[in-house]
């Protein structure tokens, strides 16, 4: 059964952890500030911290950001669930903006809509690899939060993704496009946001820092991530080409996005049992879309979201990563040719 998600390490990333292991540095230390250092650099950002999770850096985002017990936040039903807690948590109020009905991405003009809420921030996340409109987001004036750890090395114009918040989130799970083997940085727009955060970190016990001995799997992996990208879209160009035989699509990147195919997500014409059962049978391993989003938890009837729960319904992720190698890329791609 080819799998939906698989880590994408090689080799020569497993000799950099053993020689930080041997180094006997396996704390939060010099790999740690390094990976957070070199990856701002990469985004054209100032700085940042590395951090044991995503929800670490979510919740210290919100407090550099001051963002207060009661205040609302524009954010999409897409998003990852641990989001709707970490606001829930914080006594913070969601306000939902509807999804492009292209991408999932969250929608400028949905956005523009909720503004008369007065809201204290909008926390835009990649859906999928795809990334929304952020400099219309930014253009709101509202603090931005960006989450951009399924469309990591993407770009928006001339900018890359990432550039556009006050805050800047890359998670660092296994199935992500840099991954620690878990893990996350927080990343600063200017030394302003900077400082805020050092003054948070500071305080932080270490326990909830990368340890040097992960950071420096994400180093390597960040010196590779053209080559990941590279290869993610040139196995998405032979699936795509199967799917034109299907009453199937795929989303599709808007305005100057580019998008980084994390996976390779398909908008079925019809449900997704059908289909997942007849990968199955094929060995090709499927997974909803959107199943571990805030959807999962929304009462769509008493909100207008059709696009959100249009794309929650019928989305189906298929393998696409740069580890899958010709053989399997070959035997998905023949599925999807041939998709009920």
């Amino acid at each position: 059964m080819i799998p939906v998600f698989k880590p994408s390490i090689r080799r020569k990333d497993m000799d950099a952890v053993l020689t930080c292991m041997v180094s006997d540095s396996l704390a939060h230390g010099e790999q740690a500030r390094r990976l957070a250092s070199e990856v701002a650099g990469y985004l054209g950002l100032a700085g940042g911290v590395a951090l044991r999770g995503r929800d670490r850096a979510v919740h210290l985002a919100l407090d550099a950001m001051a963002v207060e017990t009661g205040a609302k936040v524009i954010i999409s039903p897409l998003a990852p669930a641990s989001y709707a807690d970490i606001l829930a948590q914080r006594g913070l109020v969601p306000l939902y903006a509807d999804a492009n009905a292209e991408n999932g991405t969250l929608q400028a003009r949905e956005v523009e809509g909720l503004l008369g809420e007065h809201p204290a921030a909008i926390i835009a996340t990649a859906s999928l690899g795809f990334v929304p409109d952020l400099e219309a987001l930014a253009a709101t004036g509202v603090p931005l939060i960006e989450d951009i750890s399924t469309a990591f090395g993407a770009n928006v114009g001339e900018r890359r993704c990432g550039s556009y918040g006050r805050y800047t989130i890359v998670s660092l799970e296994p199935e992500d496009i840099i991954t620690s083997g878990g893990g996350a940085l927080l990343l600063a727009a200017g030394k302003k946001e900077l400082g805020d955060l050092k003054r948070l970190t500071d305080e932080l016990p270490r326990s909830m820092l990368l340890a040097d001995m992960n950071a420096a799997l994400g180093v390597i992996q960040l010196g590779a991530v053209e080559q990941f990208v590279q290869r993610r879209s040139e196995i998405a160009q032979l699936y795509q080409q199967s799917l034109l035989k299907t009453r199937h699509k795929s989303l599709s990147a808007i305005g100057e996005g580019e998008n980084i195919w994390f996976t390779f997500p398909v908008l079925l014409a019809g449900g997704m049992k059908d289909v997942a059962q007849y990968a199955r049978k094929k060995g090709v391993e499927t997974a909803a879309g959107f199943q571990d989003t805030i959807a999962s938890r929304l009462d769509f009837g008493n909100l207008h979201l059709p696009n959100a729960r249009a794309l929650y319904l019928r989305c189906m992720l298929f393998p696409l990563y740069p580890s899958l190698g010709k053989q399997n890329a070959a035997q998905v791609s023949k599925v999807l040719s041939t998709l009920p």
